[in-house]
């Protein structure tokens, strides 16, 4: 069902909006298909940058596009910069609500988007209480990859939020696991048979990567949370070097597959046995 047949019903507007890196654009999708379900006659608007709106265009919604970059920090901080962007856009039956969940201190895991969305509901006399006993995985478009055999994605980026200032040394890796084959999200500085530089790639792109390689090496932002779709639940994840509030398992707290690792040993044995191609 598309955005104007819905809108036809004019039950209740919402705009949902959000001006933070990518990872919290992604923790949306699984949001907005929860309320999609649970609430049919709901109108949703999502606004978001510019460059992160092909994310959510496979839903049944109407986006909102705003100027500015999100790794700006005074357009993060400063949500009235983000509404000013988007004022034009915005209806007198719209009622506006912030997904970030850091306006109650809350964490980057499922529960915490849900808590954020019915907390906004609430402050805003709205009477929608979302459930969350479906787990919401963050499902993109599956786009035709070529992914070698043996692979292992890498999240060797930096991080916009800082929760990590862990390197993954992509030459000593490439050298050290010749029988694998590296997909990295950031770029590298040489040349190596196994070590394949996808930075160029969007996040759709990599989310689709990430469902065939046997590992994923991460930091929690937007290149980890693009591979947390349903295929890759019970795949090895890692979060490597997270520092003080961050540290915990992005988005299932519970998840026995999520490793929190600080050092390269860690590392090097999960890759040990992959090199040997078990």
């Amino acid at each position: 069902m598309g955005y104007f047949e819905r809108e036809n019903r004019n039950i209740m507007n919402l705009l949902l909006w959000i001006n933070q890196s990518n990872g919290d654009t992604l923790t949306a999708i699984p949001l907005m298909e929860a309320i999609i379900k649970q609430f049919p006659n709901v109108n949703i608007k999502f606004a978001c940058f510019k460059s992160q709106s092909y994310l959510v265009r496979h839903l049944p919604i109407q986006i909102i596009e705003a100027d500015g970059n999100y790794r700006n920090l005074v357009m993060r901080t400063r949500p009235d910069y983000f509404l000013r962007k988007i004022k034009p856009f915005i209806k007198p039956e719209d009622t506006l609500i912030h997904l970030w969940g850091g306006l109650y201190n809350l964490k980057h895991i499922w529960q915490d988007q849900i808590k954020t969305f019915n907390q906004q509901c609430a402050n805003n006399n709205i009477n929608l209480f979302l459930d969350n006993s479906e787990f919401g995985y963050i499902e993109l478009p599956i786009v035709d990859v070529n992914v070698k055999a043996n692979a292992v994605y890498v999240e060797n980026s930096q991080p916009v939020s800082g929760q990590t200032n862990f390197q993954y040394d992509m030459y000593k890796l490439g050298l050290m696991f010749p029988r694998i084959n590296f997909y990295t999200v950031g770029p590298i500085n040489f040349s190596a048979n196994n070590v394949h530089d996808c930075s160029k790639k969007s996040l759709i792109e990599l989310s689709s990567i990430s469902r065939k390689c046997k590992l994923i090496l991460g930091k929690g932002s937007g290149p980890f949370f693009c591979t947390l779709n349903e295929e890759n639940k019970h795949k090895t994840k890692v979060l490597a070097g997270l520092m003080g509030g961050f540290r915990y398992k992005f988005w299932n707290l519970n998840d026995e597959n999520t490793l929190l690792l600080d050092t390269e040993q860690e590392i090097f044995e999960l890759l040990r046995p992959i090199n040997r191609g078990q």
